[in-house]
């Protein structure tokens, strides 16, 4: 990765370049076009909040004031986290094998590849974050203390997506049993994080396991800042920021001594 600045520049535009060609690709010739970056996790959300809001009668309430907040909202926060944490598994697992083309040319650094697919899963989440704020606002959930909590608890999902992409990314060419293990782990962690339910109907003998999950963590951090306006707990977010980094650094280090062997295995 050592390159000068221009240089990185560049790649970082072809690894846009390239992103955009994926979204294009997926979504311009459909009629929905790029509706459907919201038109999906809004159905999914419409379809939980009928099962667990509607049917089964879960309720969310304030941590601080105990009134009733809209359903709908804190569960979007727990969905567009997941389904982030899931496009950016799946995807990573895949990118290099997907790609083989421009990694056997070696026109450019197979990182750049690595990059495009993060940009491009970035754009949907960012479009579900979007979302999710439309969402706080209409129901009035969104406060200045919002402002204030919501960029470092971005800045903890950003810098753990990247970590685990990165790392992902290096194995995936490798091991390909990893996307069937990852999409079964994936189905364990949406239940065993309180995406659809309040970490408060947990049984407290329970709720320390939950927090092993390092979904629970980012959950909890997005919804705390733009549902309740709360900052995250510093203990949990100060050790998943420390795991991420040391994730992303071991990433860098797979990544000196993998990226000529993933040529050859791809």
């Amino acid at each position: 990765m050592r390159q000068t600045f221009g240089e990185m520049t560049r790649n970082a535009r072809l690894a846009w370049d390239l992103a955009h060609r994926d979204i294009s690709a997926r979504y311009g010739n459909s009629i929905g076009g790029l509706l459907w970056l919201v038109i999906t996790p809004v159905s999914f959300a419409g379809i939980y909040w009928l099962v667990f809001g509607y049917f089964m009668h879960l309720q969310w309430l304030d941590p601080v004031t105990g009134a009733k907040v809209p359903y709908l909202v804190p569960l979007f926060a727990g969905l567009a986290t997941y389904l982030m944490l899931t496009d950016v598994i799946m995807s990573s697992l895949s990118t290099f094998r997907l790609k083989r083309e421009y990694v056997r040319r070696a026109a450019v650094p197979i990182w750049v590849l690595w990059l495009s697919t993060l940009m491009r899963v970035a754009v949907g989440s960012a479009v579900n974050f979007l979302v999710l704020a439309a969402m706080a606002i209409i129901a009035g959930l969104m406060s200045l203390k919002s402002l204030a909590v919501i960029p470092p608890a971005l800045l903890l999902v950003i810098v753990a997506a990247t970590a685990l992409s990165l790392f992902l990314s290096l194995l995936g060419p490798f091991f390909k049993d990893l996307d069937e293990i990852s999409r079964i782990l994936l189905r364990v962690l949406f239940y065993t994080s309180p995406v659809t339910y309040p970490l408060s109907t947990v049984p407290e003998r329970f709720a320390g396991y939950l927090w092993a999950n390092p979904l629970t963590v980012l959950v909890e951090t997005i919804r705390n800042s733009f549902v309740f306006g709360l900052p995250p707990s510093p203990l949990s977010y100060f050790v998943m920021f420390a795991s991420s980094l040391a994730l992303f650094a071991a990433g860098i280090w797979l990544y000196s001594r993998l990226k000529g062997p993933i040529v050859d295995v791809v």
